[in-house]
């Protein structure tokens, strides 16, 4: 398996101090990480987003479709499975060329 290279003076410790971090919201955050990820797989327009990509690839503010929330120009991360049925892995190209200053890992699954 490939392992993630930390170059930054300071990533590893800052990578645990993080994880620690999360473990500890585990019991608090409780059912309310798998009910908000339920209710993302089943309201979020997982497809015909293309107008909104070229936007943050131009770096322009855009409102969400049910949001008054506005996305700025932010670096952009995508994880990718490369056997993911429901999000191709052939998706990522497209994406790329909407948004240039995307970053993205594809895990091996």
């Amino acid at each position: 398996a490939k392992q993630w290279e930390l170059q930054a003076e300071g990533a590893e410790a800052r990578l645990q101090e993080v994880h620690a971090a999360e473990v500890r919201r585990v019991p608090i955050e409780g059912l309310r990480l798998a009910h908000a990820l339920g209710r993302t797989l089943a309201h979020f327009p997982f497809g015909g987003l293309t107008e909104e990509a070229r936007a943050v690839g131009r770096g322009r503010s855009i409102p969400f479709r049910r949001s008054s929330s506005q996305l700025r120009s932010l670096r952009v991360f995508s994880a990718w499975g490369s056997l993911d049925r429901q999000v191709p892995q052939e998706g990522l190209g497209e994406l790329q060329a909407l948004v240039p200053q995307l970053e993205f890992h594809i895990f091996p699954t």
